[in-house]
């Protein structure tokens, strides 16, 4: 019996009276009007089932036809001589029971199906790569270009976790096999630099494998706002953070500060929730400047490292050691500040600041926004009141301007930016600055 088959339904059934007979309705009968299934017995006239069979599966295209021995020969060595010696796919002895057989067929079918649609994708995607890769035509098959694709992208997945993927996408458009030394773009970024407060003290007192797991749980824990917020984290320097920001325009700034934010927020968070060592809680600065910078590749043929130079990047370090001169958690640059939208962010000017290396001041303000409650009501006070004192400070007016800045710290006693204004104060009192001094104050340290 041959059959033919839509959707599992049984549209035709072809007789046969013995094996010849089916073999010659094979020979005449096209390859896309073939069965889908063939039901043999083993003892027929002339050609007998298992002569039949070994024919139809020695044949590249008919072998693909399922085929049912239906059989009186019912014992377990028939049943095995069939499957395994003789290749039917199944094997149904008599009596028989209609929906047995019936079921059967159906599963045969519904396997042929989904081979044939496997075969008829493998062949026309072998053909598309042949027509892409005629200089490969007979050197691969299609399963050596699949395996050489996942390779590629494998590499590539790996590559990404030690060079950010918007990196590869500036300086390696045509692969990351063809990277070369010297593959720069330039371009206006922001650049974001954390560092944790008296890490060395901290990292002291821990044994090599705490202080790995420790800082790993940090850096992952920081990335997450980062990652967040749009940026991508250019270099982990052992506990600090370099992460840079590319969108467009001032959308660069503001996602740069609300990282910064969302790392201060989440540090609390963390602090709370770790039990490790270190057993206090840990600090960090954040600084952030916008500017032009070099983004590339340096190295040899044999060692290649991406890279971000510039002013820029420079100054965004510089803003982040500044934190820990004015007891702060976050410092923007005035490049950054103005690109902000100043209705969303709360801020205090602090200093118009010549940072170590730099001759030509800058106005740096202080981002608050990751404190909260009674603490963030407490800051806002602050400003108010260090708003006034600053004027004070900028008209020389220096013993007016400790009184103000001594009611600051009245508003918050650990505020170390009021502090910082009391000592420079009084020493401005006794040692004036020149008349043409613009209210700047350049740093001696880093």
């Amino acid at each position: 019996m041959l059959s033919r088959a839509s959707d599992l339904e049984i549209d035709e059934i072809i007789e046969a009276h013995d094996g010849e007979q089916a073999l010659r309705h094979f020979e005449k009968t096209p390859i896309d009007q073939l069965p889908d299934i063939v039901v043999l017995d083993r003892n027929m006239p002339i050609l007998s089932g298992d002569a039949c069979i070994k024919v139809l599966k020695s044949d590249p295209v008919w072998k693909n036809i399922p085929v049912i021995f239906l059989t009186a020969q019912a014992g377990k060595e028939e049943v095995v001589k069939g499957l395994s010696m003789l290749g039917c796919d199944d094997y149904l002895g008599k009596p028989f029971d209609a929906g047995e057989m019936l079921a059967r067929v159906k599963s045969l079918i519904r396997a042929k199906k989904a081979e044939d649609a496997n075969r008829a994708l493998t062949q026309n995607l072998a053909v598309a790569l042949a027509d892409q890769k005629k200089a490969f035509e007979e050197l691969r098959t299609t399963k050596i270009q699949l395996a050489e694709n996942e390779a590629i992208a494998l590499m590539t997945r790996i590559f990404e976790k030690f060079v950010p993927k918007k990196f590869l996408e500036r300086v390696a458009k045509d692969g990351i096999e063809n990277i070369r030394p010297g593959n720069v773009q330039a371009t206006r970024i922001t650049t974001l630099f954390s560092d944790i407060r008296g890490f060395t003290t901290i990292s002291e007192g821990m044994p090599p494998e705490e202080l790995f797991s420790f800082l790993n749980e940090y850096l992952a824990n920081m990335q997450i706002s980062i990652d967040a917020n749009g940026g991508f984290v250019d270099k982990f320097i052992g506990d600090a953070i370099m992460a840079l920001f590319d969108q467009e325009e001032s959308e660069q700034a503001d996602s740069a500060v609300k990282a910064a934010i969302g790392m201060q927020r989440r540090l609390t968070e963390w602090n709370k929730e770790r039990s490790g060592p270190p057993h206090t809680p840990i600090l960090q600065g954040i600084g952030i400047h916008t500017g032009h910078v070099m983004m590339g590749t340096l190295g040899s043929d044999t060692r290649i490292d991406s890279t971000v130079i510039g002013d820029a990047v420079n100054l965004a370090s510089r803003l982040e050691s500044l934190t820990k001169y004015y007891g702060v958690g976050i410092i923007v640059s005035g490049d950054t500040y103005d690109l902000l939208d100043h209705d969303i962010f709360e801020s205090r000017e602090i200093d118009f600041v010549a940072v170590k290396g730099k001759t030509q001041p800058m106005i740096i303000h202080e981002i608050y926004q990751h404190l909260d409650g009674a603490e963030l009501e407490r800051h806002r006070r602050l400003c108010e009141e260090f708003r006034g004192a600053m004027e004070l400070y900028r008209s020389r007016s220096w013993n007016d301007a400790v009184d103000a800045f001594r009611a600051c710290r009245e508003i918050s006693p650990n505020d170390k930016t009021s502090a910082l204004y009391i000592e420079r104060c009084e020493y401005y009192a006794e040692n004036p600055p020149e008349a043409d001094w613009d209210g700047s104050f350049i740093m001696k340290s880093k």
